[in-house]
């Protein structure tokens, strides 16, 4: 696969949108889920592993006016490959977007000139990216597989700062956290234990700013 294409469901038939696409995205392997942020879809490549590197798609829904960006990296020693779609900010326009095999987790939006990167870290994600929080006041959570085991990082969305981490949470990386929970919980499958493991973000103090996450094995 290395085309998107528009399907319509009218009077209860599903049928190809002739009208629009298909735009093509040659290059590394087929893309993944498509996500919608406003008018555009957003997809990214190498669901299955490439030695190419990662690409992200996007193309509005309405002209079929299409950007791609490689974010990632342009030239790669590893592996890539993405198993999860990006994480979309309808409030803020934002895309953040992962290439698992490389091991870089990018932020970026779209400009009348294409897509444009707004930052860039090192963070092997192997389960989904999420977002949690109001608009005002946005989180980005994240697993981060590192040599000793998985863990959660929450971090700042303009500019991808840690804001808060849980310790190591099991030496086997969970495809993905459940979520949303309530009042900003998470839940993650432990698999090594068996264990679902209750993440709650609670404030240091009533007047403090800073926050820590307590950990509940459920």
């Amino acid at each position: 696969m290395s085309s998107l294409f528009r399907y319509r469901f009218a009077s209860r038939v599903l049928s190809a949108d002739t009208t629009w696409g298909n735009i093509g995205y040659d290059g590394g392997t087929n893309g993944g889920g498509v996500g919608i942020l406003g008018e555009w879809a957003v997809m990214q490549t190498n669901f299955v592993a490439s030695q190419v590197p990662c690409r992200l798609v996007v193309a509005n829904i309405n002209t079929g006016q299409s950007f791609t960006a490689t974010p990632f990296k342009t030239s790669i020693s590893s592996t890539s490959y993405s198993f999860s779609k990006a994480a979309l900010d309808v409030a803020s326009g934002h895309i953040y977007a992962q290439d698992t095999g490389t091991g870089v987790v990018v932020a970026a939006h779209i400009a009348s000139t294409g897509i444009v990167s707004d930052w860039k870290i090192a963070n092997v994600s192997n389960g989904f990216i999420f977002l949690q929080g109001p608009d005002n006041n946005r989180q980005v959570i994240m697993p981060n597989s590192t040599s000793t085991g998985d863990q959660l990082i929450w971090r700042d969305p303009v500019s991808g700062a840690v804001l808060a981490k849980t310790p190591v949470l099991t030496s086997t990386p969970t495809q993905s956290p459940i979520t949303p929970g309530f009042a900003g919980r998470v839940y993650y499958p432990a698999i090594q234990s068996g264990k679902l493991i209750e993440v709650v973000p609670t404030r240091s103090a009533p007047e403090s700013s800073d926050w820590f996450l307590g950990l509940r094995p459920i």
